[in-house]
């Protein structure tokens, strides 16, 4: 009866602990869902993808015309658009410290890409790479 009940619970407490890949793959359902779409004048879409459980990318398509660099004026406005995704999400904040490799993509309004920027910590200190 006791190993019955042993095994039991260790069924239970499999079953409740979230694996990495899961809470991964949550995060880039939530983001994508129409009701936590991040609304920002700056901003024509976002998008995450689930690449495995160690990489995302999360995509900004913003409304911009710059090919090659970010303007030093656009940085407010994008910092202000990543702080809100992860805001609305923030189951977020975990799975970068828990090792995942997030990468932001930012693309302009005719959907080139112009910087992609790999975001190691909350605090977003990562975008002071592109000044």
């Amino acid at each position: 009866m006791k190993n019955l009940t042993i095994l039991f619970v260790s069924i239970l407490f499999l079953i409740a602990c979230e694996n990495k890949e899961s809470r991964v793959f949550k995060f880039t359902q939530h983001v994508n869902d129409k009701e936590n779409e991040i609304k920002d004048e700056f901003l024509i879409q976002s998008k995450a993808f689930y690449v495995n459980k160690n990489k995302i990318n999360l995509d900004l398509i913003l409304k911009s015309k710059v090919n090659d660099t970010i303007p030093i004026e656009d940085l407010p406005k994008i910092e202000k658009i990543v702080n809100l995704l992860f805001e609305k999400n923030p189951q977020g904040k975990d799975i970068i410290v828990g090792g995942t490799e997030v990468n932001l993509r930012l693309y302009n309004a005719a959907g080139v890409k112009f910087s992609e920027i790999p975001l190691k910590d909350y605090n977003l200190n990562d975008l002071d790479l592109i000044k």
